[in-house]
């Protein structure tokens, strides 16, 4: 527990391409350059979303503590999330959201409830001067979508 506890915060192992113990705490991506390009050039009224990725939300909300926050939209092929349960009515139709995804294959996805949709950036990840991957900022104008309504039991 230890040695993988003391690998999570300082890295002493070779890097891999799927560390599973430095998923997103350790990329610089997350704590410099999003929290940056946020603060520089992003409205901070509009609300960040995630498709099928709950992991992205919870991080840029830990860094950038956005005003709106950032929540994961879920196809049924996707597991149930916290952000279902804690905003069942939040309501995304007809809003402009930038979209933040660690694939830029969203394009094909999201476009369809979206009537504009392009990227704004691509930010690559490292720890030290290697790669583990990359995210990709996307603005989507007038989303058509909506989240996914998770049935619940009432004491």
């Amino acid at each position: 527990m230890v040695f993988i506890t003391g690998h999570t915060l300082f890295g002493f192992l070779p890097v891999q391409k799927n560390d599973f113990t430095n998923r997103y705490y350790a990329f610089k991506t997350f704590p410099e350059e999003i929290k940056d390009y946020y603060a520089s050039n992003l409205n901070p009224e509009i609300r960040t979303i995630s498709f099928n990725n709950y992991q992205i939300p919870s991080m840029l909300d830990f860094h950038v503590k956005p005003i709106n926050r950032p929540v994961s939209v879920n196809g049924p092929d996707y597991h149930p999330v916290v952000f279902e349960y804690w905003y069942p009515n939040l309501q995304l139709k007809e809003q402009d959201l930038y979209i933040l995804q660690n694939s830029s294959g969203v394009w094909e996805g999201m476009k369809e409830f979206c009537e504009e949709f392009s990227m704004l950036k691509k930010f690559v990840n490292t720890r030290e001067t290697k790669k583990i991957s990359e995210h990709f900022l996307f603005i989507c104008k007038k989303f058509s979508g909506k989240m996914r309504t998770l049935h619940t039991f009432k004491f």
